[in-house]
């Protein structure tokens, strides 16, 4: 039973991945310093207590769009993300779906 667990585990993240790097069923965009990151609300939600807050505060008229760099304010200043590289959220994302 675990083994069939596990590799359920593995095939959904790798499913997941696949469609993140397609652009599939992306419902965020990270940006930093001006380039943007497709990515899935629940997938960085159930990774990072972090997200899970952002976008529990985000109402469905709010724009899906989280600038990382720390040049822009988001939220009317009701939230404020430390800076982030690009390649630390490229290594970000690749960590979450694998």
């Amino acid at each position: 039973m675990e083994s069939t667990m596990e590799s359920h585990s593995a095939d959904m993240l790798s499913k997941l991945r696949s469609q993140r790097e397609a652009g599939l069923f992306c419902d965020i965009t990270l940006r930093t310093n001006g380039r943007p990151y497709l990515a899935h609300r629940a997938v960085l939600a159930a990774v990072s207590d972090h997200f899970q807050e952002i976008f529990t505060e985000m109402d469905s008229s709010m724009k899906a769009d989280i600038d990382l760099t720390g040049k822009n304010r988001w939220l009317e200043a009701k939230v404020t993300l430390e800076n982030i590289t690009a390649l630390a959220l490229r290594q970000f994302r690749g960590w979450i779906w694998t």
